[in-house]
């Protein structure tokens, strides 16, 4: 379940400072694209926009500054620490709340939800029908839904090719190594990750389980929670090469409850 798979992770605890240095995303780019699509769904600055899966906050903090109201929600703490601190540094004022978007606060609605790669963490399959009524449960009708997963065609193809990844970063004079390596396992559909930190006189390691999705079940998916209007991207950077990701970016705007 997604709760087992964001607890103990070292990623998201002990080496939680470390998250932004080793994953880089262009969030101002990604934001942009981002404000575009709500554009589009008439959705505009000044509307509530819910950050389900905030991790570090960088995106809370963009919108934000973009004119939204944003609340940011996870269940890692010690990445919400980090949110907090980012937008204080910010001069913002945004709520970061612990809690687990399968069973997301139903007392406010949303303008739109924001959810990017967490869904891959849901392995069980009512777990993945579950997750888009929550997102449902917080939004009006017609709000907005926009996420991005791993497509699993894509995947195999780029773990296939690539099943390590490496970064090293000098903190202070001292290297902090993280090696992820994943191995596929077709038949489920699922890709198994081995993580690595090694920083000083520290090794860490840690193995989680993550399941990849297609266009087809996400829109069925969706679909079944009420959303219509749902389109597919290959990134947050449309005009980037499908082929050079892994990614599927899809929206949705809530038509029914």
């Amino acid at each position: 379940m997604y709760f087992e798979k964001r607890e103990g992770r070292p990623f998201y605890e002990k080496y939680a400072w470390a998250y932004d240095l080793i994953i880089s995303r262009n969030q101002r780019e990604e934001c942009a694209f981002i404000e575009k699509v709500l554009a589009d769904f008439g959705i505009g600055r000044g509307a509530a926009i819910l950050d389900a899966g905030c991790g570090t906050g960088y995106y809370s903090v963009e919108l934000m500054q973009r004119g939204f109201r944003v609340t940011g929600v996870d269940r890692a703490s010690q990445l919400l620490t980090l949110a907090r601190k980012k937008a204080a540094a910010a001069g913002l004022e945004i709520p970061f709340d612990d809690g687990d978007i399968l069973t997301l606060n139903v007392d406010r609605r949303y303008d739109a939800v924001l959810c990017r790669g967490v869904l891959n963490d849901l392995v069980e399959e009512h777990d993945r029908i579950q997750v888009f009524r929550s997102f449902a449960a917080v939004l009006r009708i017609g709000g907005a839904l926009i996420l991005d997963v791993r497509d699993w065609e894509k995947t195999v193809k780029t773990k296939s090719s690539e099943p390590v990844f490496r970064k090293k970063v000098d903190v202070d004079g001292n290297i902090l190594e993280f090696t992820a390596t994943s191995e596929l396992d077709p038949t489920n559909r699922l890709l198994r990750v081995h993580e690595m930190h090694k920083y000083r006189d520290d090794e860490s390691r840690y193995d989680f389980t993550m399941k990849c999705w297609t266009k087809q079940e996400l829109a069925a998916n969706m679909n079944a929670a009420g959303f219509g209007e749902i389109g597919f991207f290959d990134s947050y950077t449309p005009q980037s090469a499908p082929e050079k990701t892994d990614r599927i970016v899809a929206m949705g705007v809530l038509v029914r409850a």
